[in-house]
C-alpha cells in the first residue's frame, strides 16, 4: 500500500524545469483518480486527492497558498494553480520565446520578376510618436524586431486602435505580398470542425500569446518585412501579421505541433480541445501543455478558457446539445450589416455569409450573382434591388439558424 500512496517523481523533485502548476496538477490527477478508484474511497475521493497532492507539493508557493484553503477539492486546487501559473507569466521578462523546431522561410514568386519596392516614410501624428516608440522598444525587447542599415524591400506602417484602448502597429506588406508565394497547405473546414464536436460534454480553449510573434522567421526572409519609422529602419525576426503566406504555414505548423492527441483542433492559432466526459478531457488538455511546453509555445492563460460545458469558438455556440449555433453577438452586427458600397465591402461581406454557410440550403447557387461581381471582366460594381435581394435571403438564413 505504501508504494501505492506514494506521489508520482515528479512531485517529489524540488527542482523540475520547465513544468507548469497546471500542468503539475493534471499529471497528479490521473495518478490519484486512477489510485483511489482502485482503493475504493468512493465519496471520500476528493479529500484523498487534496490530501495527496498537498502532501507531495515541494513548490513551497504553491505549498503555502493551497494550505489557506478550507476545502481542497480537485476544481478549487485547478483554479489556485491556474492563477498562480498567471501571476508568475506576469513576473517573467519581456522576451518571448520563439517555437521550438520550426522556422517559416517565406518562398517568392519565380514565374515573374517582382522587383523589390522602397517605399517612403508616411505621416505620423506627432501625439503617437512617443507611443509608437514605446511600442517598438517592447517589441525589440521581446526580440520580435530588430533595427537595420539598408534593405531592398521598405514598407510603412499603420497604426490604428484596438477595442481595448492598446496600440496596434501593422506593417502594409501590399507590395511585398505581390512578390510573396501563398502557401497551398489547406486551412480546416468549418463545417467539418463542428461535426468532430459532435458528442463532446466538456471544452478548453486555449489563445496563444502573440501567436504569430512565437514563429520564427527564416534570416533570408527578415528583409521582407523590413519597414519605415520616426526611429529608422527596422524588421521582424519573428513571422508577422499581414504576411500572405503565414496563415496556412502556422496551420501546418500547430497540426505538426498537435499530432497525435484525440479531441484537440487547430484552426490557425485558435485551439480547442473537448471530451466526453471530465475524466478524459484532462487527460487530453495535459498532453496538449505539455505538447506545448516542450515546444516553448506560450498560451496566454488571461484569455484561456478551461473546462466548460458551453463554449465559443470561431463566431458559434458550442455545447453537448452540438451543432453549433450561431453566436448571438454575432447576430446583431449581422441585422446592421450595411449593403456594399464596393468590391472590397462585398469581399467582406462574402467571407462573414461563407462563415455561416452551412445554415442556408443552396448556398452556393444563391450568392454566384454577388460572385460574379468579383470575377475578372466584371461590369464596374453596381449595387441593384436584385442583389439586395440576394443579400437580404441569405442574411434571414443565417439569422433563422
Amino acid at each position: 500500500m505504501d508504494s501505492l500512496r506514494a506521489p508520482p517523481p515528479f512531485l517529489m523533485a524540488p527542482g523540475r524545469p520547465q513544468i507548469s502548476w497546471t500542468q503539475c496538477f493534471r499529471e497528479f490527477l490521473i495518478f490519484a483518480v486512477a489510485l483511489s478508484a482502485r482503493c475504493g474511497f468512493g465519496e471520500l475521493q476528493e479529500q484523498f486527492v487534496g490530501e495527496q497532492f498537498l502532501e507531495g507539493c515541494s513548490d513551497p508557493r504553491l505549498r503555502e497558498r493551497l494550505c489557506r484553503e478550507p476545502t481542497l477539492t480537485s476544481a478549487r486546487i485547478l483554479e489556485v494553480a491556474e492563477m498562480l501559473q498567471m501571476e508568475a507569466e506576469r513576473e517573467e521578462p519581456e522576451e518571448l520565446p520563439s517555437l521550438s523546431g520550426f522556422v517559416h522561410r517565406v518562398r517568392l514568386k519565380s514565374d515573374q520578376e517582382v522587383a523589390p519596392v522602397q517605399q517612403r516614410l508616411r505621416p505620423l501624428p506627432y501625439v503617437l510618436r512617443e507611443e509608437v516608440r514605446q511600442h517598438l522598444e517592447k517589441l525589440q525587447q521581446a526580440r520580435i524586431i530588430e533595427p537595420v542599415d539598408s534593405s531592398p524591400w521598405i514598407s510603412p506602417i499603420v497604426v490604428a486602435r484596438r477595442r481595448n484602448g492598446q496600440l496596434r502597429l501593422c506593417v502594409d506588406l501590399k507590395e511585398v505580398n505581390k512578390a510573396v508565394e501563398a502557401s497551398g497547405h489547406p486551412l480546416p473546414d468549418m463545417q467539418d470542425l463542428l461535426e468532430q464536436l459532435q458528442g463532446a460534454t466538456v471544452f478548453s480553449s486555449l489563445d496563444l500569446k502573440s501567436a504569430h510573434h512565437q514563429l520564427e522567421l527564416h534570416p533570408d526572409s527578415r528583409s521582407l518585412t523590413t519597414f519605415i519609422t520616426h526611429q529608422g529602419l527596422m524588421r521582424y525576426k519573428r513571422c508577422l501579421f499581414g504576411l500572405k503566406s503565414l496563415p496556412q504555414a502556422f496551420q501546418k505548423v500547430m497540426e505538426a505541433v498537435l499530432r497525435g492527441i484525440d479531441g484537440v483542433q487547430v484552426y490557425l492559432d485558435d485551439v480547442i480541445i473537448f471530451a466526453r466526459t471530465p475524466s478524459q478531457h484532462e487527460v487530453q488538455l495535459s498532453a496538449v501543455m505539455e505538447r506545448l511546453r516542450r515546444r516553448r509555445i506560450t498560451p496566454n492563460m488571461d484569455k484561456c478558457r478551461m473546462r466548460q460545458r458551453e463554449k465559443e469558438f470561431l463566431g458559434f455556440i458550442i455545447s453537448q446539445r452540438g451543432g453549433g449555433a450561431v453566436n448571438p453577438a454575432r447576430v446583431q452586427a449581422l441585422r446592421d450589416l450595411p449593403p456594399p458600397s464596393g468590391l472590397k465591402d462585398l469581399q467582406t461581406m462574402l467571407g462573414l455569409f461563407g462563415s455561416y454557410s452551412r445554415f442556408v440550403p443552396g448556398y452556393s447557387t444563391l450568392v454566384e450573382p454577388l460572385r460574379r461581381l468579383l470575377r475578372k471582366g466584371a461590369p464596374p460594381f453596381l449595387w441593384t434591388p436584385d442583389l439586395q435581394a440576394v443579400m437580404d435571403t441569405v442574411r434571414q438564413g443565417i439569422l433563422k439558424s
